[in-house]
């Protein structure tokens, strides 16, 4: 039997077939994760927060107007929930374990053999959680996510033109913040 469609399922789930919302659910589940554990920087919120946004999609599902949109829909209203959480709750992020750091090396250069103390990804990530939302959040979806620019402009309802500038500029910041603590350091 061939998969049904975004809008044949939201269709039949109007029509009170609320079994046909589950596959949507399936479709979604992680990708929702990963934009709210993207966006909080805390798995456990994260996982939270996805579920809210499901529950969220499914009571105003009448609301969509473009029934092939659901995935942005979805995202929207995941992004929301995120950022209504961080304003509400202030919510402290959670350090990245070190399986988190292999996306970032490429944003900065990395310290050079020989030096000692503080591991630079641990720096970065701290002068990261520093930096303004439309960058730091960017900046997680791509280097610690590893989603593409058209991913990332997807699941944040941008132009995919305006994420690969922010995330242009959030590397040159990131980097100058970097280059600061290394001047800080080691008298550079």
């Amino acid at each position: 039997m061939p998969e049904k469609t975004e809008a044949t399922l939201i269709r039949e789930v109007l029509k009170g077939k609320r079994e046909c919302f589950r596959p949507l659910v399936e479709r979604y589940q992680s990708k929702v994760f990963v934009l709210a554990n993207g966006l909080l920087g805390n798995g456990p919120e994260a996982q939270d927060i996805a579920q809210e946004a499901f529950l969220l999609a499914f009571q105003k599902l009448r609301e969509l107007e473009d029934p092939e949109k659901f995935g942005s829909w979805l995202y929207g209203i995941t992004r929301n929930l995120c950022y209504n959480a961080r304003r509400s709750r202030k919510i402290e992020t959670e350090p990245y374990d070190e399986s988190y750091h292999q996306h970032m090396a490429n944003v900065i250069a990395m310290r050079p053999p020989g030096e000692e103390g503080e591991s630079i990804t641990a720096v970065m990530l701290r002068r990261l959680e520093r930096m303004p939302d439309k960058y730091r959040d960017l900046l997680r979806l791509k280097y610690v996510e590893d989603y593409s620019y058209q991913e990332i402009a997807e699941m944040l309802d941008l132009p995919v033109d305006l994420v690969r500038s922010r995330l242009f500029e959030g590397r040159r910041i990131l980097r100058e913040r970097m280059e600061e603590t290394r001047s800080e350091e080691y008298g550079r």
